[in-house]
């Protein structure tokens, strides 16, 4: 895998902060297209961020356009998660989503149009979900958020028919080989190589352990146990793994395997109950050693257990390619200044990884606007022009085809006093092993 260049800096103009957002997209004979700054100061709804975003500048110019597009709306599909397993994601990815393009439409939408949200829910189910989508289809112009591995694997096969891009919530590396496709970040797979390159680094493992991997079956689980494998065989480690399903909410069993094997860390895979499970029968197996985990097993709540908090905070680490909620930069701090915007969904990492997505998109909706394209080809073009862009809440993107969107992560710990729960205690974390690695 190639290495990225360093980043320019392209930032979001958020809240009442004054600050540049610059697109540069060719828009024919090299014209450019440019957004100036902008200083906003009301919020739309309910205290809602206004996202500060002018009107794209061009010479007159006839925009094309397609499905989910008229002379006053643009309209994006949100696919996703709100009553079944994921539910708390996915309702955070709405509300974040609802914040942002409120936002942009109070500063004057994109291109002269309002941004149009359409959301379904899928429950979890993939025949549910190819229904929804086949419903919504002929009035979007790309489907914004599709949360859910096997939800994604369904969808696809239609969504390339249509030429209709597609914002995969979740971090799987198997569908980077279609043009369709963009994820927000290391993908599953090479969060768990750099994780474990930390711990390596760090001396919490070393070369020839044995190292446990519980994992949900299916890809959302299997690809990280690709990027595990991969940085084991490279360091005469052995991988000693347990593949179960969401409803497994007591591993006793398989921690006292890992346990008897001698492994120095555990990787999971899973969710938030199955990060419970390891944590209950590592104490009661008096069992001390190092969990690092891909997103999303953590969330806030895990810490109001005081007992579950103490061994969370003493050794849970995570991999992660988006910031923790309000992490240290002008974006992730006015971002934190609509924590109480958030209270029904409760805050967690999913709100800056819905930000970070929607800025990509916003960019690429101005691109596109300024190459005088706003079809689903124009606009899916526009998406992979996207170059090491830093969005203030994420490591640098860049959508690419065929290969993930960044390689880096942030190794974040559990911290009851910060909002969402987790701090940063190491940035810009990569493996050199990342260049060897052949995505699946």
């Amino acid at each position: 895998m190639r290495k990225r260049a360093k980043p320019s800096r392209l930032r979001a103009v958020i809240g009442v902060i004054v600050m540049g957002l610059v697109v540069a997209s060719c828009a024919g004979d090299g014209e450019t297209t440019t957004t100036g700054d902008v200083a906003t100061t009301s919020a739309p709804r309910d205290g809602a961020t206004t996202i500060g975003a002018e009107a794209t500048t061009t010479s007159e110019v006839m925009i094309e356009t397609g499905p989910g597009v008229t002379d006053d709306t643009i309209t994006l599909g949100i696919l996703t998660d709100l009553t079944g397993i994921f539910a708390a994601p996915g309702n955070q990815h709405v509300a974040t989503a609802n914040l942002y393009w409120d936002g942009v439409n109070a500063a004057g939408g994109v291109c002269e149009r309002e941004i149009v949200l359409e959301v379904q829910d899928h429950g979890y189910d993939p025949q549910r979900a190819v229904a929804a989508y086949q419903a919504m289809e002929p009035n979007i112009l790309a489907l914004h958020q599709l949360l859910g591995s096997p939800v994604q694997a369904a969808v696809l096969p239609e969504a390339q028919e249509g030429e209709v891009a597609i914002g995969i919530v979740g971090w799987s590396s198997s569908f980077l080989d279609s043009e369709s496709v963009v994820t927000t970040g290391a993908t599953y797979d090479i969060q768990f190589i750099a994780g474990l390159q930390y711990l390596l680094d760090e001396g919490l493992i070393a070369d020839g352990d044995t190292i446990a991997h519980v994992y949900f079956g299916g890809d959302f689980g299997e690809n990280g146990l690709l990027g595990s494998t991969f940085f084991a065989e490279q360091h005469g480690m052995t991988i000693e793994e347990a593949a179960i399903d969401p409803t497994v909410t007591d591993l006793t069993a398989q921690v006292t395997g890992f346990q008897n094997a001698g492994a120095t860390a555990i990787l999971i895979g899973a969710a938030p109950p199955q990060l419970t499970a390891v944590v209950n029968a590592q104490v009661a197996l008096g069992y001390e050693v190092p969990i690092l985990g891909q997103v999303p097993p953590f969330v806030p709540p895990l810490l109001s257990n005081p007992d579950l908090a103490s061994v969370l905070i003493d050794r849970y680490y995570q991999a992660t390619p988006i910031a923790p909620f309000g992490n240290d930069t002008p974006e992730g701090q006015e971002l934190a200044t609509q924590a109480d915007y958030f209270e029904d969904v409760g805050i967690a990492i999913d709100i800056p990884f819905a930000w970070a997505l929607a800025t990509m998109w916003h960019l690429a909706l101005e691109a596109a606007c300024g190459q005088g394209d706003l079809t689903r080809a124009g606009f899916t073009a526009a998406l992979h022009s996207l170059v090491d862009v830093e969005t203030g809440v994420s490591t640098p993107l860049s959508y690419d085809v065929g290969g993930p969107s960044g390689t880096a992560v942030y190794i974040a710990r559990p911290n009851p006093d910060v909002p969402g729960g987790l701090e940063v205690v190491a940035e810009n974390v990569t493996s050199p092993l990342v260049d060897q690695y052949e995505l699946p």
